[in-house]
């Protein structure tokens, strides 16, 4: 087995990147409401806080909630092959983990001091690296899953065997 395999990238790690990206977006316009609401009753003259509360709930939605459902191998898999029960861990880790990583976004990202200056190359630095976390994430646990074992159907879909 080789260590860099395109076929896993290409097929699986670029479009769950994508679709957690979708998903991510999806879930924030909810998140974005409630904290617009609160900033609205609490502070409505700073904009600029509920824009970084707005891209810090961004990133942590996608670094708790999305490289747990994305990198455990199978779950997506089953999804898109039509099971039902593959729906239950995906909707369990979305549920508790999306407010999670949204409050936890929503609260630290604004208090971070560094980010107000130059805001467009930190912000760009940190989608890069939430993003090459989430590759390395998601690679080295199809890696891991995948080496000992010979007979798990999502290993060949990705072209590990």
């Amino acid at each position: 087995m080789q260590i860099i395999n395109f076929k896993l990238i290409f097929s699986y790690i670029i479009p769950s990147l994508i679709s957690s990206t979708i998903w991510t977006a999806l879930i924030l316009t909810v998140f974005v409401i409630v904290i617009g609401l609160i900033n609205i009753l609490t502070k409505p003259e700073d904009e600029q806080m509920f824009l970084f509360a707005t891209i810090g709930c961004f990133f942590g939605i996608q670094i708790v909630c999305m490289i747990p459902i994305f990198a455990t191998p199978g779950v997506i898999q089953a999804l898109g092959r039509g099971s039902g029960y593959a729906a239950l861990p995906v909707m369990f880790m979305g549920v508790f983990l999306a407010p999670i990583g949204a409050f936890l976004g929503a609260t630290v990202f604004p208090r971070l001091k560094f980010m107000r200056k130059k805001i467009g190359r930190n912000i760009l630095l940190l989608l890069l690296t939430t993003y090459i976390l989430m590759f390395i994430g998601i690679y080295i646990n199809f890696y891991l899953t995948c080496y000992p074992t010979s007979s798990e159907w999502y290993c060949t879909e990705v072209g590990f065997k």
